[in-house]
């Protein structure tokens, strides 16, 4: 009977020492990986914004000219042009009719 209940009491400690060892373990990897994500944010935050946009220059791909971040930071003049075979007209009537 003594035998199973240090073999019970040994099972409990041997657990309560598995946790305290993950938890250390977590807290550690989690000080590390968010201390290197404050320093990539400051990096890139660094980096400045030339034109105001909003958008980072290292994103922005064009750092002198202000656009939408959808537009990758570029104003609509500095678009590459819509290689989807349809004209200007074509997408315009596109439009119409889905706007009704």
């Amino acid at each position: 009977m003594k035998n199973k209940k240090s073999m019970a009491i040994n099972t409990l400690v041997f657990l309560i020492i598995a946790v305290f060892v993950i938890l250390v373990v977590i807290f550690i990897l989690t000080h590390l990986f968010g201390q290197e994500k404050d320093d990539l944010e400051g990096g890139l935050k660094s980096t400045g914004d030339y034109d105001g946009d909003g958008i980072s220059n290292y994103f922005d791909r064009c750092p002198c000219h202000p656009g939408k971040e959808e537009d990758s930071g570029c104003p609509p003049k500095y678009l590459p042009p819509i290689q989807d075979g349809y004209t200007d007209e074509e997408r315009e009537q596109c439009q119409d009719k889905i706007n009704g």
